[in-house]
């Protein structure tokens, strides 16, 4: 089986950069939305083999750290 070389090393950068923007950013619903609908969106023609989350608004604040 072959692999590629850097393939190991793309999913580590990967996981520290969302690692990173996980623990510089608040990531929140903004006021006076209470929750979010986490039923995927109908079957579209597109979307054979992945689920369609419905749109939704968010906060992202950079919070300062240590």
């Amino acid at each position: 089986k072959r692999a590629c070389v850097g393939q190991q090393l793309a999913r580590i950068e990967i996981f520290i950069f969302l690692t990173s923007l996980l623990r510089a950013f608040n990531f929140r619903l903004p006021e006076g939305v209470k929750e979010l609908n986490e039923e995927p969106v109908a079957k579209m023609p597109i979307a054979k083999f992945t689920n369609i989350p419905h749109q939704f608004n968010q906060e992202v604040v950079y919070e300062q750290y240590a």
